[in-house]
This record gives C-alpha cells, sequence and structure tokens, in this order.
C-alpha cells in the first residue's frame, strides 16, 4: 500500500502520544514482561509483600499479632494457591531466618504455640514434600528437610518444654510439630526416633483421656496429637525402623490401650495403618506377640469398640494377624 508522498510502512507510526500512558512491567532481574507473563509476575509480588506483612506480626511482641498473623498465614497454605505461596515463600526466605527469629521470641511464652503450629503447616503441607518427578519440588523439599533437620538437631530442648507445659494448645503444637518432622520421609523418622526422649515422665499422659470438671463425658485433649505422632513412624518407616521404634512399647501401650474409647475415625486410621505398614511379612517378626503385651491391649481394645467379629473384616488384619501368632 503506497501513500503521498513514499511507501506505507506502520512501523514507521510515532507512537510518541501513547508513550506515556504505556506502563512496562519487569521482574526482578529489570527485564521487561509482556502479556500472560504480567500476571505471573503481580501474583508474585503480592506473595512476597503478604509474607513480609504477615512475619512483621508474627514478630511482635503483642500475642494478638502474633496468634492472627501465624493463624492468617496458616489459612493461605490450607487454600487452593497455598502451594505457590508456600514455595514462594522458601525460594525468598534466608533459611527460614523469619520463622527462627519468632521462634527465639516467642521461647517460653504463650506465643510459641502459635509458632510450632506455623512449622507443622510448612513442613507438613503436601506441595513442599518430595516428589521424584518434579524437580522444582524436589529442591524445595530439600530445603524443608535441612530445616526440619536444624530442629530435631537444635530444638527439642524447646519441644520438650512446651510438652512439660501443661497446656494441652501448647502440648499439641509440639506434637504435631515432631509428626510433621517425622512425615516427611524414613530419614528424618530415623533421626527423630534416635534423639526424641520418649522416657520424657509427661510424655505417656499425652496419651491419656482428660474431663473437664463441668463435662460428663470425657474429652479427647492431646490424645489424637500423641496417636499422630506415634502412627507416624509407622506410616513412613522402613523395617529396620519399625522393629527399632514399636520397642517403644508405652507409647503404642498408650495409643492402643485407649482405642476402645476412641472414635471410629481413629480407629479405623490405627487399624489400618498397622495393617498396611506393620503386619507384614517384611515388617513384623513372629515372636513379637509374645514378647510385648502391648498387642493383647491392641486387640482387647479393638474388641470392646467393635461388634465381636466384625473388626478383623472391617481392619482386615485377621488373616495377617494370624499368620504372625497375634490371636
Amino acid at each position: 500500500m503506497e501513500a503521498k508522498g513514499g511507501v506505507f510502512d506502520e512501523r514507521n507510526i510515532s507512537h510518541t502520544e501513547n508513550e506515556e500512558d504505556d506502563e512496562v512491567m519487569v521482574d526482578d532481574d529489570g527485564n521487561e514482561v509482556e502479556g500472560e507473563e504480567i500476571s505471573e509476575v503481580a501474583v508474585k509480588a503480592s506473595y512476597e509483600a503478604k509474607i513480609r506483612e504477615l512475619f512483621s506480626n508474627i514478630n511482635s511482641t503483642e500475642v494478638k499479632l502474633c496468634s492472627h498473623a501465624s493463624k492468617e498465614f496458616i489459612r493461605l497454605l490450607k487454600s487452593k494457591t497455598g502451594g505457590e505461596l508456600l514455595h514462594q515463600y522458601v525460594r525468598t526466605s534466608s533459611g527460614f531466618s523469619e520463622l527462627l527469629e519468632a521462634w527465639k521470641l516467642q521461647q517460653g511464652k504463650p506465643g510459641m504455640s502459635y509458632i510450632l503450629s506455623l512449622i507443622y503447616a510448612i513442613l507438613n503441607h503436601p506441595d513442599g514434600k518430595y516428589r521424584p518427578n518434579d524437580s522444582g519440588r524436589i529442591a524445595i523439599s530439600r530445603v524443608l528437610d535441612k530445616f526440619a533437620r536444624l530442629i530435631v538437631e537444635e530444638k527439642l530442648g524447646d519441644v520438650y518444654k512446651e510438652l512439660n507445659s501443661k497446656e494441652a494448645k501448647h502440648q499439641n503444637a509440639a506434637l504435631l510439630l515432631m509428626a510433621s518432622i517425622v512425615r516427611r520421609g524414613s530419614g528424618l523418622a530415623s533421626e527423630v526416633a534416635k534423639s526424641f526422649d520418649f522416657k520424657l515422665p509427661i510424655f505417656s499422659k499425652l496419651a491419656e483421656y482428660r474431663q473437664k470438671q463441668s463435662e460428663k463425658k470425657r474429652k479427647h485433649s492431646t490424645r489424637k496429637s500423641f496417636i499422630w505422632f506415634a502412627m507416624s513412624f509407622l506410616e513412613v518407616g522402613k523395617p529396620g525402623l519399625l522393629r527399632w521404634v514399636l520397642q517403644q512399647k508405652e507409647m503404642y501401650s498408650g495409643v492402643f490401650c485407649g482405642l476402645g474409647n476412641d472414635d471410629d475415625e481413629t480407629v479405623d486410621y490405627v487399624l489400618s495403618t498397622l495393617r498396611d505398614r506393620v503386619l507384614t511379612p517384611e515388617s513384623l517378626v513372629p515372636t513379637w506377640s509374645s514378647e510385648c503385651s502391648l498387642w493383647e491391649c491392641y486387640f482387647g481394645a479393638v474388641n470392646q469398640h467393635f461388634w465381636k467379629g466384625e473388626w478383623r473384616a472391617c481392619s482386615g488384619v485377621g488373616t495377617q494377624g494370624s499368620t504372625y501368632g497375634l490371636h
């Protein structure tokens, strides 16, 4: 197409009038971002701003601010975009310095349970765990594993203080935190099994029911968290670890001997874990039933909970149990 005075070329049209109105977005390296990438950069910037805002309050000396911010962070992690938020935090954080600072600030104080609960939500998030076919997640999981290992190596003393606090909220937070570390894999599970003080005087008592004076029915307090921690070893453990950890008779007696008073969901969870992880030829040796009285407690509790004979069909452990002389 020709115009008066020469050849028409739209590239020669001046954009001077529009230049002041156009905004150009750039990424962290100063490179111009166009089209569909703009929304991704905006979301990333939004995450970073939100994380800074949350930690500003989490690291406050005011317990209410710490509580609200921790709960909001946990709520965001549980949302549909929680995995993206987690990955963004792990990538931008410097060795989880914000969480470690919050831990130090709230150590031995009422706000400590909120920090432990937040760390539990981070370590237990499915998008932060190892998946062999996801290269991006592998890198994230390794960083989180390193942080979890630091807690086992340097922070167990603080965890014990929370367990000894006699405050159910603090005890639950500590138990769930340790369970989240164990569930990250057999390697960390073994480290916890070797380092954790299962003989802590208060520990076995956390499996008990507690009853408020104003209520007739016994209520769970720390029992479910205790079960979650105890069973986590069985869920991720290899046969060698299982044989070692099941020798912690007091811990598993606490789980099994109280099953008769647990709800169906809890009982089914315990039974299915035993069926799938323990009552297998690779994991269980035939002589254990005669050596460990906890098995008698286990089967007695099951019979109390289910109609006679029906529990075997429900749990699927009847045949395997008889194989190992557990009846």
